[in-house]
């Protein structure tokens, strides 16, 4: 699963660029970034990596922050953009990157809305995930808030049976700088 959702971060990031069995009843704590510059409440203590990866528009860090449990994972990816991404629509840039998600993990059954996001614009995509022959649904929510692009995804096996943590953790994000 955390390749998978790695995968789905990175794709959907370099996208933007290219114009245990979980319970429903997981106690849930909310988590504020070293730099406190976000908050988000997730179901444990969340395991924190950096990634640097070449794109075309240059050398990129990205923060992966994420809880994963046998059939469910919960990740926020933040990256500050690059000045070349900067100049295009924001919404382009965040069409983009739900759209690039989809076709580079083989995703079927997408669906895009505009949604908003900590008082600013954002794109909520759903679709199916297909790894390991069986199928994922993945929910991701992306929200560029001037030069960082953040990204919040749950991804699970049993759509149904996660929607109320999955819903609890997307509605608990906020942007504190």
């Amino acid at each position: 699963m955390k390749k998978i959702i790695t995968i789905f971060m990175l794709v959907c990031l370099v996208g933007s660029m290219m114009v245990g069995c979980g319970s429903s009843e997981a106690a849930f704590k909310t988590f504020t970034s070293e730099d406190s510059s976000f908050s988000i409440d997730f179901p444990g203590e969340p395991k924190v990596e950096t990634q640097t990866i070449d794109t075309q528009a240059g050398e990129m860090k990205i923060e992966f922050f994420m809880v994963e449990e046998k059939n469910v994972a919960y990740n926020v990816a933040r990256n500050t953009m690059p000045d070349a991404v900067l100049s295009q629509d924001p919404d382009v840039v965040m069409t983009n990157g739900c759209n690039g998600a989809v076709a580079n993990t083989g995703g079927t059954n997408a669906n895009i809305e505009d949604i908003t996001i900590a008082g600013h614009a954002g794109k909520y995509v759903t679709y199916d995930i297909n790894a390991e022959g069986r199928t994922l649904k993945a929910h991701q929510q992306v929200v560029l808030i001037d030069n960082v692009m953040y990204q919040t995804s749950v991804i699970s096996d049993e759509d149904d049976k996660y929607k109320e943590n999955r819903e609890k953790f997307f509605n608990s994000f906020k942007v504190t700088k």
